[in-house]
């Protein structure tokens, strides 16, 4: 099921030179007004993520108190990942949740936070697709790099419902 979230530890016995002496783990880091239960619902989800996976080289994730982060190409999305090129960078990972409204109830209120981590998910994917191959997108076509969003699209909706399997609100 979460074969990609699970290489990350084969590649790491397998090229250890690449994470030896480097930072490891999932950090979170929030905009100074992110509603508390957003905050609440992404730091129990990443706290579930740390105990089941393995994360070799540090990855920051920033929730965004906006309704989008910018592409570098200044288009708007809901999230977006950077997987550096050089040896001593890390990762990072932008999500905007800034469009959560504290007025939602019930089904309406998880099914948006259930959406802000299905973005953490799905840019978490990428981190791992990454991870696999630092020059990932260096060598792809259009349709390698839509074969890949499919791919963090699947593997986001995986990890969303295996974390509801134990909670039952987000």
């Amino acid at each position: 099921m979460m074969r990609l979230w699970f290489a990350a530890d084969e590649i790491g016995a397998q090229y250890p030179e690449r994470f030896t002496g480097r930072k490891n783990g999932l950090v979170l880091r929030f905009d100074k007004n992110v509603d508390p239960e957003v905050r609440r619902c992404v730091k129990a989800f990443c706290r579930w993520l740390r105990q089941m996976f393995s994360f070799p080289l540090r990855i920051t994730v920033y929730i965004r108190k906006t309704a989008y982060v910018q592409l570098r190409t200044g288009e708007p999305t809901s999230a977006n990942v950077w997987g550096p090129y050089k040896a001593d960078a890390y990762p990072y990972a932008a999500v905007a949740a800034g469009d959560y409204r504290p007025a939602l109830q019930g089904k309406e209120k998880d099914d948006r936070l259930a959406s802000i981590l299905q973005s953490v998910g799905h840019e978490l994917s990428h981190y791992y697709q990454w991870i696999t191959d630092p020059h990932w997108l260096e060598k792809q076509d259009a349709a390698a790099i839509r074969r890949e969003e499919r791919q963090a699209v699947y593997y986001a909706r995986q990890i969303v419902d295996y974390y509801a399997n134990i909670r039952a609100h987000p």
